[in-house]
Formats: C-alpha cells, structure tokens, sequence
C-alpha cells in the first residue's frame, strides 16, 4: 500500500466499519495471508484512529486478540444505521414474577399453563444473607 493509501478507520459510522473489514480482508488476500491471524491483527491494530483506537484500547484482550471476535464487536460497536442487528445495547432479563422474600413458586407455576408437559426456563436464586 502507498503511503497515500493508508488503511485508516477512525470509527465514525457502520459503514465505514463495513468498508474497513472488508479492506482488511482483501489486503490480507493480496498478500496471501488471509488465515494468518496475527498479521490480520497487527495490520488492524496500526489502522485505527481516534474513536477507534480509543475504544479498541478498552476492548478486552481475548477480543482483542481474536480476528473473528473483534469483527463482531467492531460491527457490534459501529452499527449499520440500515441494519437491526448490531445493536449496542444489551439483553436484559424480563422482570421477575415476584421478589424473593414473596415469591412463591407452587402459586406462580400453578398460573402457568404447561404445553406439552414441558415448562423451560431459567430459574435465579438470589440469597438474602451476607455474602
């Protein structure tokens, strides 16, 4: 790559996350190293500017650390305004049915119709006690 042509992304928006990812890919075809990850993630570490580089500094070192990892958390982070996918925001679980010094389960579980014989879910124990 010519000076001139340097690979920059600064981070300001879904699609140039898009065209960065892509850029990296095909500079790594170019030079044969499409599954060498360690040079994939040099070449991405010296590319990133302002917004990027900050927030990349802040990403967890096995993100960091990982070609397919860090896509997703750059597509994550640098949503497409287009896309509903690779929101920021993150799950929350639904409101609990009651709290745990009134919850009572036979009562709960006895409101809820079973379909088929089989209730899934996930079950949270929280203790009241010091820890």
């Amino acid at each position: 790559m010519a000076e001139s042509d340097e690979l920059v992304f600064k981070g300001v928006d879904g699609t140039e996350c898009e065209i960065f990812i892509r850029t990296v890919k095909i500079q790594a075809r170019k030079q044969n190293k499409l599954r060498d990850e360690t040079w994939i993630l040099d070449l991405v570490q010296v590319s990133l500017a302002e917004k990027a580089l900050r927030w990349f500094i802040k990403l967890d070192p096995a993100i960091r650390s990982s070609w397919d990892l860090l896509q997703e958390a750059l597509i994550d982070r640098f949503p497409s305004s287009e896309s509903e996918e690779g929101s920021s925001t993150i799950p929350t679980p639904a409101a609990a049915i009651g709290t745990p010094s009134t919850l009572n389960i036979e009562s709960e579980l006895s409101q809820l119709s079973l379909q088929g014989g089989t209730l899934s879910g996930r079950i949270r124990i929280v203790s009241e006690g010091p820890s």
